[in-house]
C-alpha cells in the first residue's frame, strides 16, 4: 500500500525475491522521477536544479522527462498526475517517487499489478476502490509517516500549520534548540549536510561569544 519511493522498491524487491504475485495499491498516482538520468545523470542533480525555479516552469521539464525516460504508464495504473511534481511538493510537502528504472520494468512487465487504493480489509483479502477483491499473504503498508513533533514541542510555538519546524539549519527555532531536514525534495541528503555545517559554524560562534 503507498506508491512512493518505499512502497515501489519494496515491491520490486518481493518481485525480485521470487513472490508469486505483487501487487501495488496506488490511491493517488505519483509524480515519478528516476534516480539515474540521461546520460548517467543522478536526477537528484536535475531535482535540485529545478527546485531554484517556479513549478510553471519546472513542472513542464518535469513531466516532458518522464514521458521522454519512461513513456505512457496509464496502462499500467500509473497516470501523469494533473498537478505537478514541484506544485505538489511545494503545497502539501510531498515528494516524488524517485526510483530506479528497473522498478518501472517490473511494472511494464507485469511482475507487479498496480491497483487501486485499499477501501477495506477483511479476514481474507482486500476491497479495492473499484470494487475488485485481492487476496494476498501479507499487506505492507508504506503509506507515509508523521513526524510527531507537536507532542514534543507544540507548546513552544516553532511549528507551522503542518507540523514542521519554522526555522532549521544554522537559525535556532529557540535559544539552544535548532532543527536539521524536515524537508521533502530531491537530493535531500546532501541538503541536510548543507544544514549541518550551517548549524554546526552557529553552535561555534554561539559558544565563542559566551
Amino acid at each position: 500500500m503507498g506508491p512512493g519511493c518505499s512502497g515501489m522498491e519494496i515491491a520490486y524487491d518481493l518481485a525480485e525475491g521470487g513472490a508469486s504475485k505483487v501487487w501495488l495499491s496506488a490511491r493517488t498516482p505519483p509524480n515519478i522521477l528516476l534516480r539515474t538520468g540521461p546520460g548517467g545523470l543522478p536526477g537528484d542533480v536535475i531535482g535540485v536544479a529545478l527546485l531554484r525555479v517556479p513549478p510553471r516552469i519546472s513542472d513542464p521539464v518535469a513531466r516532458f522527462g518522464r514521458k521522454q525516460d519512461l513513456g505512457d504508464l496509464t496502462e499500467y495504473g500509473l497516470p501523469i498526475p494533473a498537478e505537478g511534481v514541484f506544485t505538489r511538493l511545494r503545497r502539501t510537502g510531498q515528494a516524488p517517487a524517485i526510483v530506479d528504472v528497473e522498478v518501472i520494468d517490473a511494472i511494464k512487465d507485469g511482475r507487479i499489478e498496480v491497483v487501486r487504493g485499499v477501501a477495506s480489509l477483511d479476514e481474507t483479502g482486500v476491497e479495492l476502490a473499484d470494487g475488485a477483491r485481492v487476496e494476498p499473504d501479507v499487506v505492507i503498508c508504506a503509506t507515509g509517516y508523521s513526524r510527531v513533533l507537536e507532542p514534543l514541542i507544540g507548546h513552544l510555538g516553532v511549528l507551522d500549520e503542518h507540523g514542521m519546524p519554522r526555522a532549521r539549519g544554522a537559525t535556532p527555532a529557540e535559544p539552544g534548540l535548532r532543527f536539521i531536514g524536515y524537508v521533502p525534495r530531491p537530493g535531500g541528503l546532501g541538503y541536510m549536510g548543507k544544514e549541518s555545517r550551517k548549524a554546526a559554524r552557529a553552535i561555534a560562534r554561539e559558544l565563542r561569544a559566551a
